[in-house]
Order: C-alpha cells, then structure tokens, then sequence
C-alpha cells in the first residue's frame, strides 16, 4: 500500500510497485496527462507535476510559479533535485533502489527532493540540494526536516569488497560498509544522514518512518531483485 505523509507545510506521497512506470516512456509529456500520475494529482490537488531526467550527479532545477503556465515536460531536462515555494507543484523523482530524500523548510515554506542513488550519494546531492535551498531561499539546516522514503537497505544491498574505495573521502565510510558472512553491504541511509549531519541537520530532524527495503519487500520495484526497467515515485507538494 502505498503512503501519504501530511507534514505541516506539505504532504509526500511515498509510491510503490502499484504506480510503477517506465520514466523514458513519459519523455516530453506533461506528467499529469498519463496515469498512474493524473490520478496522483487530482488526490494531491497538483496543477503540475514535474520528473527531471535523473543523472546520478549533484544538480537540480528550481520550479517557479510560471512553470505551471509553461507545461513543463517530464524527464527532459537533466538533474537530480527539484526545489520549489509555490504551492499545488509537485516535485518527483523515480526510484527502484535509490534513496529518495525529502528536505522541508517550515520557516520559508519551501520543499526539496533528491535522487541519491549510490554516485550522487558519494558526490554528495542531498547536502547539495540544502546548499542550494539556503543560497535561493535562506534555508537553515538547523530548522529542516527531512524524510528518507523507500531504497535499498543493507540487509540486502550486497556490494564488492572494491566498493569501499568509492567511499574513500568520505570521514564516515568505515561505518556504512556492514560486513556479514564475508560479504559487504552499503547502508545508503546512513551515509546520507551523516552527509546532511555534518553539514548541520540534527539527527534527530531526519525521519526514517518510510525507509523500507525496496530490495526484500516485494511490493516495491527494486532493479536489483526484478532486473526491470520500472520505477515508483516520491512526490511532494507544498500545500
């Protein structure tokens, strides 16, 4: 079943395999024309919905007021976080794996959402999509909240021993590597939540309610587990 998060300035809406889609299939539409999305919108009340073409690096767009006017099309631009103020926009990204993050500003009522598969994660796209708030709209890392939706989760995600050297500068590696059974496997959460830690978000402002293996429960699409091309969505929107 999927889930719906109403946090005081916006709700979030954590998809599963029920809503999944193939994003190059949607290139160029308008997200809220096609189902599963159109649907998605009239219960979130959207007047648009917007999905960037996701790269796996550190950069995203930021959605005004005027590109709801402007139709903008799905999966054509490139880039890795969404940002908006303006309310009824919903920003989304896809996943089957990959860690969704959700940063919420109260103060400034202004919403983000990041794509941090394991590169971006590394390149750091989740303290990067916060650099960015606080440059745009005065963010503080002190006063966000921040939701961690479906991915990945050690008890399954299995990687090579060599996988640590992409860990290498990062101060906090030797900890997000499990060994089991002489096996290794990335904790993705808790490599991101030191990220944003060190680059001050509380600990305690991360909520990991939704974060769910995508890989072991099955109602979740997991590339890893079915080899497919299909993904569910995280959308948030400012009320």
């Amino acid at each position: 079943m999927s889930m719906m998060h109403e946090d005081p300035i916006c709700s979030i809406f954590f998809g599963d395999a029920r809503h999944a889609f193939v994003p190059y299939q949607y290139k160029g539409f308008s997200a809220l024309q096609k189902p599963p999305f159109n649907s998605l919108a009239r219960s979130m009340g959207l007047k648009q919905l917007v999905f960037l073409r996701q790269t796996h690096g550190v950069y995203g767009k930021v959605v005004y007021a005027h590109d709801v006017h402007d139709a903008l099309p799905s999966f054509v631009h490139d880039g890795d976080f969404l940002i908006t103020a303006t309310p009824q926009i919903g920003l989304g990204i896809a996943t089957a794996d990959c860690l969704p993050i959700i940063i919420v500003d109260s103060m400034h009522k202004v919403v983000g959402i990041a794509h941090a598969g394991w590169r971006g994660a590394v390149a750091g796209v989740g303290s990067n999509l916060l650099v960015r708030m606080n440059e745009l709209f005065k963010t503080m890392p002190e006063h966000v909240t921040v939701y961690f939706g479906p991915s990945a989760l050690p008890c399954c995600y299995e990687v090579q021993e060599d996988f640590q050297e992409h860990l290498r500068l990062s101060p906090h590696a030797s900890q997000s590597l499990i060994k089991r059974d002489n096996k290794y496997y990335f904790d993705q959460g808790f490599f991101n939540r030191k990220q944003l830690e060190l680059v001050g978000v509380p600990s305690e402002a991360i909520n990991q309610t939704f974060h769910q293996c995508t890989i072991c429960n099955p109602r979740f699409c997991s590339a890893r587990r079915l080899k497919s091309e299909e993904r569910q969505m995280t959308v948030v929107v400012v009320r």
